[in-house]
C-alpha cells in the first residue's frame, strides 16, 4: 500500500504510515491480553516466548528482506512473505482441524 500511495502524494504516504502505526500500536496490547488469557498458568513463559520470536522477526526481517531485494526486486520480497504466510495459515488450519478447534 505504501508503494502505491507514495506515487500519489507525500501527504497520503504520511497519513497511511500514521494509520499503520496507530493500528499496530492498538493491536499489540490485544495480542498480549489474549495470550495471557489462554496461558494463565504459564503467563511469564508465554509472554517471554512471544516477545522472543517477535523481536527475532524484527531483527532478521530487514536482513532477509534486503537480501531478497538484491536477488530480485520488491516482487520477490513480497512474494516470499505471501508464500510464507500462506504456508503458515495452511499448517495452522490443519493443526486446528486435527484438534477440533475450528472457529
Amino acid at each position: 500500500m505504501f508503494i502505491l500511495v507514495s506515487d500519489v502524494s507525500l501527504i497520503f504516504l504520511i497519513i497511511s504510515i500514521s494509520f499503520f502505526g496507530l493500528f499496530l500500536g492498538m493491536s499489540l496490547p490485544v495480542q498480549t491480553a489474549l495470550l495471557t488469557q489462554e496461558f494463565q498458568a504459564n503467563r511469564a513463559t508465554a509472554i517471554g516466548a512471544y516477545n522472543f520470536f517477535r523481536y527475532m522477526g524484527m531483527s532478521i526481517g530487514p536482513l532477509l528482506g534486503s537480501f531478497l531485494y538484491h536477488l530480485g526486486s520488491y516482487g520477490l520480497v513480497y512474494g516470499f512473505v505471501d508464500v510464507t504466510l500462506l504456508l503458515f495459515v495452511i499448517l495452522m488450519r490443519k493443526h486446528l482441524i486435527q484438534n477440533k478447534k475450528i472457529y
